[in-house]
């Protein structure tokens, strides 16, 4: 199998769902509560209605049995699972017969692919496509909705946000690779998207360029990171004019030798401030910029990195609606909310990370894992973003990242991932599912990042265990 039967089985599926539209049936869409979920969902409901079908959404951290069934006794006529489903087929086919897609880049097993008869998942490890760089399950939304119809290529810098919610754009200069390297470009061919090399800085357009480097969470900078003071003395002491005419300018205002000075500076003041060094700095500060040339200038929707953390600080505050309002094209009240969101996500992790950093008894290196215990500052429905700004920490380059934090059912969440530069060759979603057959612990995730919810009974026995699989790796081998 490849790409020709990849898009074959993708007609297919489109043909499948536009039958249901255009029969006016009960379709329902259950997304993942992330931001790849939302704007997926976003795609699909667009393309449905102004098709002239009708639909109800609903968003979920995981799918589960118990799910399924309550879904089931809604006696909806169809059902599209977005960003969800995988080891769960059976139980789909059994509660719903041939009335669903799944529609997912999330490694899949081969029993799942052999008896997927009514081609009822879509899924790109099917066909041997890599769904954790080549396409997120936005891009498989896109390609649907553009399928049914080609005047829902106006969608297509929504695939691009979902990709970098999935942070998939890790082509050389944060490019992107297979599929979405496709998306990319058929979005600057149809003039919804700009990419062009640059500083890759929050509020690149609309903040002052300290204000800028300061908000910036990826990479984390200790000392940089929300420091105004400190970003401010650094630019000042590269020689970089701050205003001009008495107004700040932005960092999308520096040329790009001031750019490349700003890099300079970065690099050294990591070199002097850090034991391991800025490793590739450049990689994550510098490379391709996305923007959606329709969104207003000044908002977090016109840059498409910013657009996805948007999305998923609507998530982790319990409001994927309005992140789906938002993707839908609607402004002003629902925008504002979500900008809501996102100010209160971006506070939670400021005090989160202030405090993991201050206490050090939180942090600990056995040489090739970093545990971090996240008890009494990090929620469960948070911490896999302040996970994701800790892998970036140059101090924990190359090593895994185990954040951990309390739920309210006696039991831990272990956010589990491959921190920058991590040569570690095992799939950690993998490594997870076989840890669980050993505790019983339920898990999900891919390659670089998986999670793990482990009862307080356990957990001794979890690191023990994580310890010995994690000890001896092939990547040691020489």
């Amino acid at each position: 199998m490849g790409r020709k039967e990849f898009h074959r089985t993708l007609t297919t599926s489109a043909e499948k769902l536009e039958t249901q539209i255009c029969s006016g049936k009960d379709i329902s869409v259950t997304a993942r509560n992330n931001s790849d979920g939302v704007a997926s969902a976003g795609i699909l409901t667009h393309a449905i209605f102004n098709s002239g079908g009708r639909c109800s959404v609903r968003f979920v951290h995981d799918l589960t049995r118990e799910m399924i069934l309550k879904t089931k006794s809604e006696d909806h006529e169809f059902h599209v699972f977005v960003d969800l489903g995988v080891g769960l087929s059976k139980e789909l086919r059994n509660s719903f017969g041939g009335n669903w897609l799944a529609l997912n880049h999330d490694k899949i097993s081969k029993e799942e692919i052999t008896t997927d008869d009514e081609n009822s998942i879509l899924n790109p490890w099917k066909f041997g496509i890599d769904g954790d760089t080549e396409i997120s399950s936005g891009g498989i939304s896109y390609l649907i909705a553009k399928a049914i119809d080609k005047k829902y290529q106006m969608l297509s810098p929504l695939s691009i946000v979902s990709a970098l919610g999935e942070n998939q754009d890790d082509g050389e200069k944060r490019s992107f690779v297979g599929l979405n390297s496709e998306l990319c470009d058929e979005s600057v061919g149809l003039g919804t998207l700009n990419m062009e090399i640059n500083v890759l800085f929050t509020w690149r357009d609309s903040k002052p360029i300290h204000l800028s480097l300061a908000n910036t969470l990826f990479p984390y900078i200790h000392g940089l990171t929300w420091n105004d003071k400190n970003c401010l003395e650094l630019i000042r002491n590269t020689g970089i004019p701050l205003k001009v005419n008495g107004r700040w300018r932005t960092s999308s205002e520096t040329s790009q030798e001031e750019k490349f000075v700003l890099i300079e500076a970065l690099t050294k003041y990591i070199n002097e401030h850090s034991t391991t060094g800025p490793q590739n700095l450049e990689n994550l500060l510098a490379g391709f910029s996305y923007t959606l040339v329709h969104e207003e200038e000044g908002t977090p929707l016109r840059d498409a990195r910013e657009f996805s953390f948007l999305l998923e600080g609507c998530c982790v505050q319990s409001r994927p609606s309005i992140g789906l309002a938002v993707c839908a094209g609607n402004r002003n009240k629902d925008l504002l909310e979500a900008n809501h969101c996102l100010a209160d996500l971006e506070l939670e992790i400021k005090n989160s990370v202030k405090t993991i950093m201050s206490e050090r008894w939180r942090i600990s290196d056995d040489g090739t894992n970093i545990w971090v215990i996240g008890d009494n500052v990090t929620r469960d429905y948070n911490f896999h973003v302040i996970s994701s700004l800790l892998s970036s920490y140059s101090e924990f380059y190359g090593k895994i990242l185990i954040v951990r934090a309390e739920t309210i059912n006696d039991s831990y969440k272990y956010s589990v991932r491959k921190s920058r530069g991590c040569q570690f060759k095992q799939d950690l979603g993998l490594m997870l599912n076989q840890l669980s057959a050993e505790l019983g612990c339920s898990t999900s995730g891919n390659d670089s990042c998986a999670e793990c919810i482990v009862p307080f009974s356990k957990i001794d026995d979890f690191t023990t265990i994580f310890r010995r699989f994690t000890k001896f790796d092939d990547r040691e081998e020489s």
